[in-house]
């Protein structure tokens, strides 16, 4: 009977959870974290603690809090006991996801009948989860079905937090630091776990029985691991999708292939074979999916496989094969195979016998071919054929230099859903070249030549949702060019193409009424009508970054109209105030809670706020302001009045903010500001009110860095207990207060860049002993000592950098198992240390990184390193005063993965003893070695690099740096060197650059902007510390990298959190009057004569003594 109406109340609930999909918000040990609830079914959760059993003793007391599973009925209130139908919102908890939010520990609350957790690093490399101790799931032990702690940085698999969990089926450990699996005992999980990720990790080899224990194993990813063998009898016969994708493999595994029966997905791309079998597997495999791309094949044998595989998708593509035999194919029967990026450039009549009437698709996108292929005509079943970039000049396509839009090629195609044109050079469309469009769902015609649409242009595009016309070069867009269109088009993109348009051009979008997604960032727009979208109600997406706004109409989004917003990004414009009212209609943004307005108003001129600027009535729903990059003096506390319930991300950085008052942050509403992070950073502060901060009872995260503080007021932060992660670098702090972090629990604190003379160990001590996990006191420049005692009371402390100070000595007690027992990265550079501490690394068992740089060392021999069995990163560079350096000193080292050395001309023979010295570490992966030598010595090695040295570079993905040198021109044509790859990064920092012509990447440099755009350098460009002129020589420079962000990395489809960095790192590419290059405008005068003083040798590098190249 129980069991009847267990299955009812399952099935109810999954139909209820389909419908509503359940009720995500914050969670509430976490706002930042995003909690899944079930509808409030009583009797399915008394189903469900019944089945978790009637534990007696304390079921839990982890991380996630104390309680006794039984007591949950016996919950009291006011001293009595509490009805047992009545239930906390904690128990209707099912998901917990913290995604790209720095913890480093799982959160601490109890929730009862968890399923699934993710806990996923983001963007942020420090705060990453590296320990989880044994009873933080314990309660969980018979509901959680699904964890996620890919990206943060357990070096082991937590085997007894996990050994209670009898019903994990989903386990995704991907992207730790996992180095060995043989010795895990994990009983339980090999009984439950269907899928498990190991991708990411530092696995070297596959233990030959550990997986083939897994009973229901299913799926199996071991991708970008440094795995060499695969064993012929590794894996269990129940796997049916498994990744080997970039590791080290040079051999096809047959063997282990053959003994899966179950397979149908198998990759391995991005490995080192060099053949494909021909060899039979015994038993045909049907496989759904296999993929061999990015290895090292040249030629493709007859009969692959020997008639032994049915594959519907044959993957081959980044391989380097110039030649398709016949029968290659053969009894494959395949429906897609993909041949892209190879070096094709004949197929053969016969190469498709056998499959003509199966494959649907062909890709040889990025070949050599000069013809269309007439083996391709005999393929009956072919409904998709990619052939852009290649050298045909008689097919239509992307990529192939049209100059004509291909409408009678296109005439008979009128089932043809998808059609991309861009990177042409088409001049004009008209109504007639679609005639053949009724099925368009899609197209494409970005960086052509197009001026101009004329009237009823999309006609016969009936049932056209996608169009994308960026990189063109429009004057005109007719009233009626979208008429046809107004009912189905959700999506308009003309980014970088409205070069002859001054003012929102609202006639031609009026008839759009289906239009969700809006992009015309990166134009010349100064000017907009308050009804210029008044059609567009169903509008999600905004983007009118980077054009030249001063002011925006008060109802250009309505809040009758508009109530579907989500993303609105008005950064890089020229708004200087933002008036009462402006954004009224955010009171109804959104229609659901779920979907929060982020709002980005950065890099604009604003320097005051009125009050009410959203609403005079309800509260908008807004998680994310963005106002960095203005001139604000003060906090705009108006605004806070009607977003209050909602906002958790506020940004007021690169500001001119001098002080925080007492009350900046109270709110004369009931509700509290909910901010969950803030930053305050690169303003002017230099006074900070005391107990400021006391009303952000929430704050995780806050940014104080690169202001002008120069003392904290007593209890500056007291009782912000869920203060996580405190910046303060780059102030002019010389001491903290005792009680400043009095009941805290920060884990991360900076304090680098400011001017203690000592640690502030009082300080510290307050915070709560475990929590404070990385510690940064570098360029402080006056601690000169330490003692045992100092680090004491911080036992889980992970990360410790003393860099640049005046450091002596350290005492060989100064690491000890009460101290610093867990430390793993630790950094001394910069100091006065004459010897190292090689008595004490007994005692950090699991330092990974050691950086000894920039220190009067004098020797270093095996003993200065003994103890370090796990370190992988090691820095020993730049130590002028070392006299000995015996070759044996890192032997012992046998995990290092990246190597920071140089050589030492004082040293007797040590350049000949530095092959020796890193020859023998078989896990190194990085090598930065910087030659020092006296001028002359190495002439014939590394005085200058010319073009005829860089010949031959032939791979499909390249980063070539060139740094630290007196280069200040590279060769016209530089970039035809590099013709064969596909994704070339290049790092010219720190050299002495002032311009960079254009004719280095294009054969034409005035026209770069019609060729392939930035996407001939997809990687894009390292421009830092060059003494760039800020003149129009260097214009095209800036507006190059601004249409890369758009183009190659396609910032404008990601979240705006995760563009932040990369437009920061973007916008420190500075000329010499420090401003970016990003802002240079196309108006900027020239510097007189120097463009004709230019000379564009061919030898790149020349009188330079020293050369650091990577």
């Amino acid at each position: 009977m129980y069991i009847w109406r267990d299955l009812i109340l399952f099935l109810y609930a999954c139909l209820w959870i389909i419908a509503v999909d359940g009720e995500d918000s914050a969670c509430p040990f976490n706002q930042l974290c995003s909690c899944k609830s079930v509808p409030h079914i009583p009797e399915l959760l008394e189903s469900q603690k019944r089945r978790s059993g009637d534990a007696t003793e304390p079921t839990f007391h982890g991380q996630f809090g104390v309680f006794y599973e039984n007591d949950m009925d016996l919950r009291k209130e006011d001293g009595k006991k509490k009805d047992s139908s009545v239930y906390s919102p904690e128990e209707y908890i099912r998901d917990i996801r913290c995604v790209g939010i720095p913890l480093a520990k799982i959160p601490n609350y109890p929730i009862p009948f968890l399923s699934s957790i993710d806990i996923i690093d983001g963007n942020l490399e420090i705060n990453k989860i590296r320990l989880i101790e044994s009873d933080a799931f314990r309660t969980l032990a018979t509901t959680l079905k699904s964890l996620d702690l890919s990206y943060n940085s357990l070096d082991k698999i937590p085997e007894n937090a996990f050994s209670r969990l009898t019903v994990l089926k989903w386990l995704n450990l991907y992207g730790n630091e996992i180095s060995d699996i043989g010795t895990s005992n994990l009983l339980n999980l090999k009984a439950s776990v269907s899928t498990l990720f190991l991708g990411g990790n530092d696995l070297k080899d596959i233990p030959p029985y550990f997986f083939n224990t897994f009973k229901n194993l299913t799926w199996l990813n071991l991708d970008h691991n440094h795995i060499f063998h695969i064993p012929d009898t590794c894996f269990p016969s129940t796997l049916i999708t498994l990744s080997l994708s970039y590791n080290l493999i040079n051999k096809f595994p047959s063997g282990a292939i053959a003994n899966m029966p179950s397979l149908k997905w198998f990759t391995i791309r991005g490995n080192y074979i060099e053949q494909i079998p021909q060899i039979r597997f015994g038993s045909t495999k049907h496989l759904d999916k296999l993929d061999i791309g990015e290895n090292f094949i040249v030629s493709l044998p007859e009969n692959m496989f020997n008639g032994s595989v049915d594959v519907i998708d044959l993957n081959l593509d980044y391989n380097y094969v110039e030649r398709i035999g016949p029968r290659v194919f053969k009894s494959l029967n395949a429906r897609r195979i993909y041949l892209g990026f190879n070096r094709i450039e004949f197929i053969d009549d016969e190469a498709f016998e056998d499959v003509e009437d199966m494959i649907d698709l062909i890709d040889l996108e990025s070949n050599k071919l000069l013809e269309l292929p007439s083996a391709l005509g005999r393929l009956r079943r072919l409904r998709y054929l990619y052939l852009q970039n290649n050298y045909i000049s008689k097919i239509e396509t992307a990529g192939n230099g049209l100059t004509e839009f291909p409408y009678t090629t296109l005439h008979n195609c009128k089932v043809l859903r998808h059609l991309n044109l861009g990177y042409n050079k088409i001049y004009h469309i008209k109504p007639e070249f679609f005639v053949w469009a009724s099925k368009l769902d899609t197209l494409i015609l970005r960086n052509n030549r197009l001026t101009q649409l004329g009237p009823h242009v999309f006609r016969d595009c009936t049932k056209l949702r996608e169009l994308s016309l960026s990189f063109n070069d429009f004057q005109v867009l007719d009233s009626e060019a979208f008429t046809d269109i107004g009912t189905t088009l959700q999506s308009l993109e003309i980014s970088f193409g409205l070069n002859g348009i001054k003012a929102f051009p609202h006639n031609a979008l009026r008839p759009l009424q289906k239009l969700m997604w809006l992009a015309f960032d990166n134009n010349e727009l100064s000017s907009a009508e308050d009804t210029s979208l008044y059609n567009a109600g169903d509008l999600q997406y905004l983007n009118l970054e980077n054009n030249n706004l001063h002011d925006l109409p008060r109802n250009l989004l309505h809040k009758n109209v508009h109530s579907s917003l989500i993303d609105v990004r008005l950064a890089h414009n020229r708004i200087s105030i933002i008036k009462l009212f402006e954004f009224d209609s955010f009171d109804n943004c959104t229609k659901h809670v779920n979907n929060p307005l982020h709002l980005d108003l950065s890099h604009n001129q604003i320097d005051y706020i009125q009050e009410a600027v959203f609403s005079k009535t309800a509260s908008p729903i807004i998680s994310e302001l963005d106002v960095s990059y203005n001139i604000l003096t003060r906090i705009p506390k108006e605004i806070f009045k009607s977003i209050v319930d909602h906002l958790k991300i506020l940004n007021l950085s690169f500001n001119q903010i001098s002080r925080i008052r007492k009350d900046d942050f109270i709110i004369s509403t009931l509700n509290a500001l909910k901010v969950q992070v803030l930053n305050l950073s690169h303003n002017n502060l230099r006074d900070l009110d005391k107990r400021c901060f006391d009303t952000l009872t929430g704050i995780q995260i806050l940014y104080l860095n690169d202001n002008a503080l120069e003392m904290l007021q007593f209890a500056q932060f007291s009782g912000l207990t869920g203060l996580r992660i405190l910046d303060l670098h780059k102030n002019k702090l010389r001491s903290l207060p005792r009680d400043v972090f009095q009941f805290s629990s920060v884990e991360t604190l900076d304090l680098s860049w400011n001017e203690f003379v000592a640690l502030p160990t009082s300080a510290l001590n307050e915070i709560s002993s475990s929590s404070l996990r990385y510690l940064n006191l570098s360029h402080n420049k006056k601690i000169e000592h330490l003692d045992s005692t100092m680090f004491s009371n911080f036992p889980h402390l992970l990360s410790l950098s003393l860099a640049s100070n005046k450091l002596t000595i350290l005492p060989d007690n100064i690491f000890s198992e009460d101290g610093l027992y867990r430390l793993k990265y630790l950094n001394l550079s910069g100091n006065d240390l004459i010897r190292l501490p090689a008595r004490s690394w007994y005692y950090v068992p699991f330092l990974k990184s050691l950086d000894v740089s920039w220190n009067p060392l004098r020797v270093l021999t095996k003993e200065s390193f003994y103890g370090l069995a796990r370190l992988q990163i090691l820095s020993v560079r730049n130590l002028v005063d070392l006299k000995r350096f015996d070759s044996d000193s890192l032997t012992q080292l046998t995990n290092i993965r990246r190597l920071f050395i140089q050589s030492w001309p004082t040293i007797e023979k040590f350049k000949f003893r530095l092959g020796s010295l890193v020859s023998g570490l078989s896990s190194l992966h990085y090598l930065s070695a910087r030659i020092e030598e006296p001028s002359g010595v190495l002439t014939d090695q590394i005085l200058e690099i010319t073009l005829d040295s860089l010949e031959g570079i032939d791979s499909y993905e390249l980063t070539l740096a060139i740094r630290h040198t007196n280069v200040s021109t590279l060769p016209i044509g530089f970039i035809q060197l590099f013709k064969n790859v596909f994704h070339l990064s290049l790092d010219i920092q720190n050299n002495s650059f002032r311009t960079l012509s254009p004719e280095v990447f294009y054969s034409n440099g005035s026209l770069w902007r019609k060729y392939n755009g930035t996407n001939i350098i997809q990687g894009g460009l390292s421009l830092q510390n060059n003494p760039w002129l800020c003149s129009c020589e260097n214009v095209w420079l800036g507006i190059w990298l601004r249409r890369w962000m758009r183009e190659a990395l396609q910032l404008h489809i990601s979240p705006i959190e995760n563009g932040i960095n990369v437009r920061n790192m973007i916008r420190s590419i500075e000329c010499i009057e420090e401003k970016p290059l990003t802002d240079l405008r196309e108006d900027m005068q020239c510097v007189s004569g120097h463009a004709s003083s230019i000379s564009f040798s061919k030898k790149m590098i020349s009188h330079a003594d020293r050369c650091f190249v990577i």
